[in-house]
């Protein structure tokens, strides 16, 4: 219960915060929070951690093959997304982390060689079959699809008519969604 006065007091705080700015509140992953503070091996051993803790969820190996990604090991990267898509090979996320992860050579370097454009324009169809909404998925694929086997931008080997088409469809996208 409250007196008269509590709830006045109550009242035009309430009014104070809705007429203010927005709270916004912002959580980060532990893991995430560990790999930009450069603690690298701790940043690991948390995604580890979570993973065999949740043995049959893809997302904590998909978090930890991004990781694994950002600081250099791109080969455990792809064991690591692969086993994630064994436990839920229906599972956008996964596809499409793959494809990010083959776009990189084995020490994280994008379009270098041994990037792998085949599959990750595979892994990227995929996941766009299985979330056809997905506008990052679709952006992530016209970019790749401006390169060719060497990681040349623009080559006149590059499959720039697929490219285009996907930047089409995300525009169609973006005019539906207004």
């Amino acid at each position: 219960r409250y007196t008269a006065a509590e709830a006045q007091a109550t009242r035009r705080a309430a009014q104070e915060l809705r007429s203010g700015e927005a709270l916004l509140l912002n959580f980060e992953h532990i893991g995430a929070s560990e790999l930009a503070a450069g603690n690298i091996r701790q940043a690991l051993n948390t995604y580890r951690s979570l993973g065999s803790r949740h043995p049959k969820e893809a997302l904590h190996r998909i978090r930890l093959a991004s990781a694994l990604l950002q600081v250099g090991l791109g080969e455990q990267a792809r064991d690591e997304i692969k086993e994630a898509i064994r436990l839920e090979p229906q599972s956008a996320l996964a596809h499409r982390t793959l494809g990010w992860i083959l776009q990189h050579d084995l020490i994280g370097r994008r379009f270098k060689k041994g990037f792998d454009l085949r599959g990750s324009v595979a892994a990227y169809r995929r996941s766009k079959e299985l979330d056809p909404k997905d506008t990052l998925v679709r952006a992530d694929l016209a970019i790749l699809l401006e390169h060719n086997e060497l990681g040349e931008r623009y080559a006149s080997n590059a499959d720039l008519e697929a490219a285009i088409a996907e930047y089409r469809q995300l525009r169609d996208m973006d005019e539906e969604s207004r």
